[in-house]
C-alpha cells in the first residue's frame, strides 16, 4: 500500500468502529436501492473490506519505540541521532515530523533488523518538534506509529536568570521557590535539575512592567534527592520546543542530612581588637568537607564553601570578623551538609572606652550568700556584658529597656559557692553593633570565705549524735546495778524464782536466733487461732466462752466475707472459660481460597479473542440455534422469492451439521503438550505431541490466526498420538496451539485445550531484585521486582524446578526509568526458597519473551534453631590484630554462613562453608560492625534463624580519655561506686569495659549534645567479684564500632570487711567470756565468803 494513500491509512483503527461503519455502508446500499452503479458499490466494499483486513494485520505488529541519543536537548549546532526501535519482521522504517503529512525520512536497513536510526548532523530550530516512527513488513503491512519524542533545540534565546528564595541553603523538610526571569522573551519557563531522573517543570510566564517575565516553581519539603545543580530555559509560546540558553548554574544545597558539629574558638570568643582568631568545627569522623557561615542580619547563607581543614584562621581581627559563626560538615562531591552548629558569637572588644566594675556588699563574700556586680560606663551603652576570666562560656549580658535611666547594670549571683572564686570583667555595647564591645573594665576578684552550708550542717548532726550517745551510756550504767540489787534480793525471799534464774542452754540456743523466735511465734500464734476454731464450747468456762462465741462469730463473717469475695473470681473465671470455649466453637476456621492464577487470566483473556472457523464450527448450541432461527426467519419472510432446491439444500446442510458435532461429541477429548516444556528458547528445537484415540486416523495442529489447519500428520498406522516437530524455534513460532483428530468414518473430534508455547530470548533480559532482601526470615513478605529499560507489557515470575505456574504482571512505566512488576510472595516458608528468574514481553506479543533475567536465590531463613557466635580472642580488637568468630550450632549442620550488618540493610546473600571457623586476619577499620551466623544443610536454601549478634569493635582510632572512680578506687563490698569517663575530644557514645570478660562492654550515649564528653558509669553493690581493671572507650554514633584507645587502667578494690567484723566479734566475745568468768570467781572464792561470814 503507497503511504501517499492517506484516505486509507487514517482509516479508523479500532476494530468496533470499522464494523460500525460498514454497518452504515451497508443500510446505504440497501437504502440506496438502484441510485448507486453496481460497479461502484463492489469497488466501495472492497476498499472498506481491504481498509479493515489492513489495520487488523497492521494491529498484530508489535508498537515501534523512539528516543534521541545523546537526548532529547540537543544544543544548536550539534549532531543528534533518533533511533526507531521495531520488529525483526521490518525491512523499512519511516520517520515522521509533525506538521509533514508524507515521512520525513525513510531507512531501508541492508538486513532485515528491528532498529534503525536518523541522523541530523547539525541541529537548528527547524529541527525541534514532535517525531513519530513507524516500520512495515515483507509484506507492506504498516506498523502504528510510536509514541511522540518532542526534540527540544536549545541555545537560540538569550539566557534567562535562576534564584532561589529564600536561599539556595535549605534545610531538610523546608521549602524553597526556584524563581526563572527573563527580560527579554515571555512564554514558557522549564526547570531542570542536571543528572536527575525528573522530568523537566515547565510554567507559563507572568509579565511585570518594566521588569520582564517570570515563572516560580515551589519545591519541597526539601530532601536529599532535592540536592544538586539547577538551570532553567525560556521558549516563546509560538515555539515551545525551541529554548533559550541555559541560566548560571544554582546550586542548591541541603543540610540537616548529618548530625550537627560544634565549633570553637582559638584563644576564645572575646577577642581584642588586633589579636589573631581561629575556628574549630569539631564533628564526627568520617566527614571530609568543612564550611564556615557567618550570620548576616535575617539574610542566610548563599553558599557553603567547602575546605579539606576543620580549621578557619581568621587571622589579625578587626570590628568586620565581630558576628554570629556556624560550622557545617559534609562529604566530597555531595551537596548534602550536615545541620549547622550552634552558633558562635565573636565579640571584638577595645572599640569603646571601659566601664567600671564593682560589687555589693564588698568583694568579701561568705559562701552560701548572693552577690551583685554593677556595671556603670560614663559613655551610654544599651547592653552590658559580664565575663568571668578563663571561662570559655559566653558571656552574661543584660540590655537596658528604659532609655532614660543611667548606663548601669546589675548582674545578680545567687548562692554563691567555691566555684564563683574568679576574677570577673565587664563590658559595654549597643544593639546597632551587638558584637563591637568596649575595653574591659578593671578586673575583679571574687573572694568566698567560710565553710560551705553543707559542711556545716554535717558537723553539727555529728555532734548531736555524739551527745545522744554519751548520755544513752550514762542512763545503762546507772541502770544496771539497780537491777542486779533488785533480783538478787528476790531470790533469797523466794527460792523457786533463783531456780528458774539458772540458765537452761537449750533454751539459750533458741534464743540466740530472733528469727526463729519470732516464726515459732508466728505458727504459734496460727496454731492457736485453728486450735480456737475448732475448740468444742463445752469446754470452756462461761465467760471465756462468751468470748470464744464472739470471736468465733468473728472468724465466721470474715470467712464469709473471704468466700464472698473469692466467689466473683470463681464465677469471672468460668465466665472466661465459658467464652473462650464458645468462641473455639463458634469462631470461621481460616481456610485460604485460591482463586484461578495470574496465568490463567492471561490466557482466558487471549482464548476469548481468539476466534477462528474451527472453533466456531465446534460452538454446538448456540451456533446451531442462532443459525436455524435465522434461516428460518428467511424463509418465512422471503416467501416464494427462495427457489425449492436452494431452501432444500439449505436445510439439508442444517441437518447434518448438527449430526456432524453429535458425532464428535462421542470421541474423547485430545491432549497437547510441548517437549522439554512450553518455554523454548529461541533457537532451539521443540516437538509438539497430540494424543487422541486408537480410532484416529489422522492428526491436524492449529495455529491462532490462521484458518486452516497450521500441519497434518498422518500416522503409517492408526496411533492414538503423533508429533509436530519446530527444529528452530522463533518468535513466529509463539503463540496458542490446539490439536484435533479424525477417524475412518471422517468424523473430527473437538479441539484440545489451547497451549501456549513461548519463545524466549528475543529481547534484552530484565533485572530482577528482592525487596527488603533475598535472604527472607519465615513468616515474612518478600516482593520481587522486575524492571527492564526497554521493553514494556507483561513481566513473568518463575520459580526454578518449582511445580508452582508462573505469575504475570502487567508493567507500570515510569518516566526515565522504563518499566516495573512487583510480585509480592508470602509469608514464606521452606517451599518458597529457591532460585527465581523473570522475563519481560511486549504486550502485542505476549508469548514472545525476553531473555531470562540473572537467577535470583532466594534464602529462607528461621527454619532451624539459632547457633550463636563467638570471637577469638575477643570482640575488642586492636588494628592489625589477628580476629577469628566461630559459630557454635548443633550437631548434624554442615553448612555455615557469616554476616556482617551494613546498618538497617538485611544480608543479600547466605555464602556458606563446611566449617564453623571464620577467620577474618589482621582487622583494619573496615572489620567493625555487627555479626552474625547461620547453619543449615548442603545443597539447601533453608537456614537456621541468626545468631544473636557479636559487635566487633575496632580500637584504637582516636585519642583516649580518662577514667577516675568518685570517692576513690577503694571501694567498700555492698556499696555503690561511680566510674567517670571523660574526653577532651567530642564523643556522643561511651564504653566500660572489664578486663578479661568475655561479656561486651557497657555502652552510654549522651542525648545532650551541648553536654560536656563524659559518661557516668554505675555499679551498685559491689563484691569481690568487682574487684577487676576496668578501661573506658569513646567513640561516635556515625561509626559506632570505631573506638578510641583505650583509657589508661583503673584498678577497682574491694574491701570486704565482713571476715574482720566476725574476727573483732569473736575476740570481743572471748573477751567477754573471761571477764565472767573472773567476775564469777571472785564472787564465789573462798576468801570471799570467809570474809563475809565474819562479817
Amino acid at each position: 500500500m503507497s503511504h501517499g494513500s492517506s484516505t486509507w491509512l487514517h482509516c479508523i483503527h479500532p476494530l468496533s468502529y470499522q464494523t460500525l461503519n460498514l454497518y452504515v455502508v451497508f443500510t446505504l446500499l440497501i437504502m440506496g436501492g438502484r441510485s448507486m452503479t453496481p460497479t461502484l458499490t463492489v469497488l466501495l466494499c472492497i476498499g472498506l473490506f481491504w481498509c479493515l483486513w489492513d489495520h487488523v494485520q497492521a494491529g498484530l505488529l508489535p508498537k515501534p519505540s523512539i528516543w534521541a541519543d545523546p537526548g532529547p536537548r540537543v544544543t544548536k549546532g550539534s549532531p543528534v541521532t533518533i533511533w526507531c526501535q521495531g520488529s525483526l519482521q521490518a525491512n523499512a522504517y519511516s520517520l515522521y515530523k509533525e506538521n509533514i503529512t508524507h515521512p520525513w525520512k525513510n531507512s531501508v536497513p541492508p538486513n532485515p533488523s528491528n532498529k534503525t536510526s536518523f541522523l541530523i548532523e547539525s541541529t537548528g530550530s527547524q529541527h525541534a518538534g514532535l517525531y513519530q516512527c513507524a516500520y512495515s513488513t515483507t509484506e507492506s503491512i504498516l506498523s502504528e506509529r510510536s509514541e511522540p519524542l518532542f526534540l527540544v533545540v536549545t541555545g537560540v534565546y538569550a539566557a534567562p536568570f535562576l534564584s532561589a528564595q529564600p536561599s539556595p541553603v535549605v534545610a531538610t523538610g523546608r521549602h524553597v521557590s526556584f524563581s526563572c526571569s527573563s527580560q527579554n522573551t515571555s512564554g514558557t519557563f522549564h526547570l531542570l535539575k542536571e543528572g536527575g531522573a525528573d522530568p523537566p517543570r515547565h510554567m507559563a510566564s507572568t509579565t511585570q512592567a518594566g521588569k520582564g517575565s517570570q515563572a516560580v516553581f515551589p519545591v519541597g519539603p526539601m530532601g536529599t534527592s532535592h540536592a544538586g545543580t539547577y538551570r532553567c530555559y525560556v521558549s516563546p509560546t509560538s515555539y515551545p520546543h525551541v529554548w533559550s540558553q541555559p541560566s548560571d548554574p544554582l546550586y542548591i544545597q541541603v543540610t540537616g542530612v548529618h548530625r550537627e558539629p560544634s565549633l570553637s574558638a582559638q584563644p576564645g570568643s572575646l577577642v581584642l581588637l588586633g589579636h589573631s582568631l581561629t575556628l574549630q568545627c569539631h564533628s564526627q569522623s568520617g566527614f571530609d568537607r568543612f564550611a564556615l557561615t557567618k550570620d548576616e542580619g535575617l539574610t542566610r547563607p548563599q553558599r557553603l564553601d567547602g575546605q579539606h581543614s576543620p580549621i578557619f584562621p581568621l587571622g589579625h581581627v578587626n570590628q568586620t570578623h565581630g558576628g554570629q559563626y556556624r560550622c557545617y560538615n559534609g562529604h566530597s562531591l555531595s551537596y548534602i551538609w550536615s545541620a549547622p552548629s550552634a552558633p558562635l558569637d565573636i565579640l571584638i572588644t577595645g572599640m569603646y572606652t571601659k566601664p567600671t566594675l564593682s560589687i555589693q556588699p564588698g568583694p568579701s563574700v561568705t559562701s552560701g550568700g548572693n552577690v551583685t556586680l554593677q556595671c556603670v560606663s560614663e559613655v551610654w551603652f544599651d547592653t552590658f556584658h559580664l565575663h568571668r576570666e578563663g571561662s570559655r562560656d559566653p558571656p552574661q549580658h543584660l540590655r537596658l529597656q528604659d532609655m532614660s535611666s543611667p548606663s548601669q547594670a546589675t548582674f545578680t549571683i545567687s548562692a554563691v559557692t567555691s566555684g564563683h572564686k574568679e576574677t570577673y570583667r565587664c563590658y559595654g555595647s549597643n544593639s546597632t553593633s551587638p558584637y563591637l564591645l568596649s575595653h574591659p573594665s578593671d578586673p575583679l576578684e571574687l573572694v568566698v570565705s567560710g565553710l560551705p552550708w553543707y559542711l556545716k550542717v554535717l558537723i553539727g548532726i555529728s555532734l548531736a549524735l555524739v551527745l545522744l550517745l554519751s548520755l544513752l551510756l550514762f542512763l545503762l550504767c546507772q541502770q544496771r546495778p539497780q537491777s542486779k540489787g533488785r533480783m538478787s534480793a528476790d531470790a533469797t525471799k523466794d527460792p523457786q524464782l533463783a531456780e528458774s534464774m539458772e540458765l537452761d542452754p537449750q533454751q539459750n540456743r533458741h534464743d540466740e536466733d530472733p528469727q526463729g523466735v519470732t516464726y515459732a511465734q508466728v505458727n504459734h500464734s496460727g496454731s492457736r487461732l485453728r486450735q480456737r476454731m475448732a475448740t468444742s464450747p463445752s469446754s470452756l468456762s462461761g465467760g471465756l466462752l462468751d468470748t470464744k462465741d464472739r470471736q468465733a462469730e468473728e472468724d465466721k463473717q470474715m470467712d464469709s466475707q473471704a468466700a464472698a469475695s473469692d466467689a466473683p473470681q470463681d464465677v469471672t473465671y468460668a465466665q472466661l472459660d465459658h467464652l473462650t470455649f464458645r468462641q473455639k466453637i463458634t469462631a470461621p476456621s481460616s481456610s485460604r481460597s485460591e482463586g484461578p492464577s495470574d496465568e490463567s487470566s492471561v490466557y482466558a483473556a487471549l482464548a476469548v479473542h481468539y476466534l477462528d472457523p474451527v472453533t466456531l464450527h465446534w460452538s454446538l448450541s448456540y451456533q446451531t440455534l442462532w443459525i436455524s432461527y435465522i434461516v428460518c426467519s428467511l424463509v418465512t419472510m422471503g416467501g416464494s422469492s427462495m427457489t425449492p432446491t436452494l431452501t432444500a439444500l439449505l436445510f439439508l446442510g442444517l441437518c447434518w451439521c448438527p449430526w456432524d458435532q453429535v458425532q464428535a461429541g462421542l470421541l474423547p477429548k485430545p491432549s497437547i503438550w510441548a517437549d522439554p516444556g512450553p518455554r523454548v528458547t529461541k533457537g532451539s528445537p521443540v516437538t509438539i505431541w497430540c494424543q487422541g484415540s486408537l480410532q484416529a486416523n489422522a492428526y491436524s495442529l492449529y495455529k491462532e490466526n490462521i484458518t486452516h489447519p497450521w500441519k497434518n500428520s498422518v500416522p503409517p498406522n492408526p496411533s492414538n498420538k503423533t508429533s509436530f516437530l519446530i527444529e528452530s524455534t522463533d518468535s513466529r513460532h509463539a503463540g496458542l496451539y490446539q490439536c484435533a483428530y479424525s477417524t475412518t468414518e471422517s468424523i473430527l473430534s473437538e479441539p484440545s485445550e489451547p497451549l501456549f508455547l513461548v519463545v524466549t530470548g528475543v529481547y534484552a533480559a530484565p533485572f530482577l531484585s528482592a525487596q527488603p532482601s533475598p535472604v527472607v526470615a519465615t513468616g515474612r513478605h518478600v516482593s520481587f521486582s522486575c524492571s527492564s529499560q526497554n521493553t514494556s507489557g507483561t513481566f513473568h515470575l518463575l520459580k526454578e524446578g518449582g511445580a508452582d505456574p508462573p505469575r504475570h504482571m502487567a508493567s507500570t512505566t515510569q518516566a526515565g526509568k522504563g518499566s516495573q512488576a512487583v510480585f509480592p510472595v508470602g509469608p514464606m516458608g521452606t517451599s518458597h526458597a529457591g532460585t527465581y528468574r523473570c522475563y519481560v514481553s511486549p504486550s502485542s506479543y505476549p508469548h514472545v519473551w525476553s531473555q531470562p533475567s540473572d537467577p535470583l536465590h532466594i534464602q529462607v531463613t528461621g527454619v532451624h534453631r539459632e547457633p550463636s557466635l563467638s570471637a577469638q580472642p575477643g570482640s575488642l580488637v586492636l588494628p592489625e590484630e589477628s580476629l577469628a568468630l566461630q559459630c557454635h550450632s548443633e550437631s548434624s549442620f554442615n553448612r555455615f554462613a557469616l554476616t556482617k550488618d551494613e546498618g538497617i540493610t538485611p544480608p543479600q546473600h547466605l555464602d556458606g562453608q563446611p566449617s564453623p571457623n571464620f577467620p577474618l586476619g589482621h582487622v583494619n577499620q573496615t572489620h567493625g560492625g555487627q555479626y552474625r551466623c547461620y547453619s543449615g544443610h548442603s545443597l539447601s536454601y533453608s537456614w537456621s534463624a541468626p545468631s544473636d549478634p557479636l559487635d566487633i569493635l575496632i580500637t584504637g582510632m582516636y585519642t583516649k580519655p580518662s577514667l577516675s572512680a568518685q570517692l576513690g578506687s577503694s571501694v567498700t563490698s555492698g556499696d555503690n561506686v561511680t566510674l567517670q569517663c571523660r574526653s577532651e575530644v567530642w564523643f556522643d557514645t561511651f564504653h566500660l569495659h572489664r578486663e578479661g570478660s568475655r561479656d561486651p562492654p557497657q555502652h552510654l550515649r549522651l542525648q545532650d549534645t551541648s553536654a560536656p564528653s563524659q559518661a557516668t558509669f554505675t555499679i551498685s553493690a559491689v563484691t569481690s567479684g568487682h574487684k577487676e581493671t576496668y578501661r573506658c572507650y569513646g567513640s561516635n554514633s556515625t561509626s559506632p564500632y570505631l573506638l578510641s584507645h583505650p583509657s589508661d587502667p583503673l584498678e577497682l578494690v574491694v574491701s570486704d570487711y565482713t571476715v574482720e567484723n566476725l574476727i573483732r566479734m569473736a575476740v570481743a566475745g572471748l573477751i567477754l567470756l573471761v571477764l565472767g568468768v573472773l567476775l564469777f570467781q571472785a564472787r564465789h572464792s573462798p576468801g570471799r565468803t570467809h570474809n563475809a561470814a565474819r562479817m
